[in-house]
């Protein structure tokens, strides 16, 4: 993917990847282990649900991104955020589920990320 190749010659540390419908994340992303802001959100995903990330199946890559301050994953399909519990440099975290309305499960994760730091 172009943006990624670009983010990997540049070095700027942040990459936006909004709303662009992908099914899977191209695992050069997770080479980029210098980047401290990421956007995989969908800001419009009520209304245009192709332009979801589907990202849940490789959460786990995550924890590779060792420098990450800033990701937001809004409307992505992300499932749970206890993978993320031991980023240790993540700061910000936004996230709203695009299959269930955000509740008292994410409440409780991101309470528990805080909380194990």
């Amino acid at each position: 993917m172009r943006l990624i190749a670009d983010e990997a010659e540049r070095l700027t540390g942040t990459l936006v990847l909004r709303g662009l419908g992908l099914d899977r994340l191209p695992d050069t992303l997770f080479d980029l282990t210098h980047l401290q802001v990421l956007d995989l959100g969908t800001p419009d995903w009520r209304s245009n649900q192709s332009s979801i990330n589907r990202i849940d199946a490789q959460r786990e890559q995550f924890g590779r991104l060792i420098h990450l301050k800033s990701l937001s994953v809004v409307g992505s399909d992300l499932a749970s955020l206890v993978s993320f519990q031991t980023m240790r440099s993540l700061e910000q975290l936004d996230w709203t589920l695009a299959h269930k309305s955000p509740g008292a499960v994410g409440v409780r994760v991101l309470a528990g990320i805080e909380a194990s730091r």
